[in-house]
This record gives structure tokens, sequence and C-alpha cells, in this order.
């Protein structure tokens, strides 16, 4: 998503998995071909050299994509959520997708 800012172009991206989230690591990664070193690596981010991109899990899969009601178990795809943002059954507001 952030390479729809031109903005952005110069600066290297980084991707990494939520930590916090034991069946969510490796989903994201950051690819390098480079020596197994901190100086490799950091340099690598900093010049680009040696750093091939990232492999992200596609954003749309994300909790930050969809609108949703924990305690009714309701998740919406951001487009589809109702307008006013209140859920139609409980008539509470909406909340990003915690599932």
């Amino acid at each position: 998503m952030c390479r729809m800012y031109s903005e952005l172009d110069g600066l290297t991206l980084l991707s990494n998995s939520d930590a916090h989230s034991e069946h969510k690591l490796g989903r994201e990664v950051n690819l390098l071909n480079t020596e197994l070193s901190y100086d490799a690596m950091f340099n690598s981010f900093k010049t680009k050299n040696g750093f091939l991109g990232t492999y992200e899990y596609y954003p749309q899969r994300g909790k930050y994509f969809n609108d949703g009601h924990r305690n009714c178990y309701t998740s919406y795809d951001a487009y589809l959520s109702p307008k006013n943002n209140i859920y139609l059954v409980c008539k509470k507001p909406l909340q990003m997708d915690l599932f």
C-alpha cells in the first residue's frame, strides 16, 4: 500500500510479521542477499544494496481492512460496511475487526 505514495519511493520499506501472533509469524518478510550479520543487513536496508524487497501477506486479509463487531461475531469488508458505522443488529458502533 505504501507504494501508492510516490513520496516514499526513495525509502527502503520493511515488512515484518506480528511477533505477538504466533499463527501470523512469517507471513511478511524482508528478502536479502547479504551476509548473515547485523552490519551487512543494516547496510542493505540503508543502501538498498542486497535488499531484494519484501514478501507481504495481501493487505485485504489484514484486520485493518475490515470492520466488525466482536460481541456479535460479525465482520464486514471495509467497502461493504454500513455507511453510518452502526451494526444493524445490536445498534452499536462497528470497530476494526479484531478476530
